[in-house]
């Protein structure tokens, strides 16, 4: 009987090394299953071999009393499996960044003037990340957002990015620079008399981020206020 066991204690244990080998090449949630399936292995097989020698030194059928502590056992090594296989790894979702509508596409061309009347063409900062903050003077969300992002622009500006706030709705330049001058805004702020950078980019909501990456290409669709740490993770790339 004690060959018996060794024999399957090999069995096992090469069984778990082959498991061990593969789990390079398997997806996270394997990888956890095969820890759950190594966690009950060694325990099925500790208990194997000691029931062997127990065996071979005049073992008795346990009473309903060791059946019990045997039972409770085996239930620990599968909450171990289980604990093993259903543990998270990677990033959790909450980490994540949703981005929204468009991402991954190519942004639509973009040319509107500024306060001084400057033509202001997206395609001119190709290569650089550009946040595309849309905007109007009378929504409470772009006035609670706005004091964060007006702290964090220049050193965002610092590290490359280009924020270029839009008014979508169509005010008066009057109404644009008494906002601007009232919150300190120090990126460029476009008109859009038209709404037409709204309809092109799906703006359905104020305020909304729209940030391109260097590629041109959008990389987040927000439509809700946005905080500097969250744009500046996607504007560079650590999502």
């Amino acid at each position: 009987m004690i060959d018996g066991v060794d024999g399957r204690r090999a069995e096992i244990l090469a069984t778990a090394s082959m498991t061990t080998a593969g789990t390079a090449r398997m997806p996270r949630a394997s990888v956890a299953g095969a820890r759950g399936i190594r966690a009950v292995s060694g325990c099925l097989m500790r208990n194997r071999a000691g029931d062997a020698g127990r065996e071979t030194a005049g073992w008795t059928r346990p009473t309903p009393g060791r059946r019990r502590v045997i039972g409770v056992g085996f239930g620990v090594c599968a909450a171990v499996a289980l604990v093993l296989t259903l543990k998270p790894t990677g990033t959790p979702n909450r980490d994540r960044i949703a981005l929204g509508p468009g991402a991954g596409q190519l942004a639509p061309a973009l040319r509107l003037p500024d306060l001084q009347g400057r033509d202001t063409r997206l395609s001119a900062f190709r290569g650089r990340p550009v946040a595309l903050v849309f905007l109007a003077t009378w929504c409470e969300g772009c006035r609670d957002e706005m004091p964060a992002l007006v702290r964090a622009a220049p050193a965002l500006a610092r590290r490359g990015l280009v924020i270029l706030g839009v008014d979508a709705v169509g005010e008066t330049p009057a109404a644009v620079a008494a906002f601007v001058r009232a919150y300190h805004v120090p990126f460029r702020v476009l008109l859009d008399p038209s709404s037409n950078a709204m309809t092109a980019f799906a703006v359905a909501a104020l305020p909304t981020t729209v940030v391109i990456g260097r590629n041109g290409r959008v990389a987040l669709h927000r439509e809700a206020a946005i905080d500097a740490p969250t744009l500046a993770r996607v504007a560079f790339g650590h999502r």
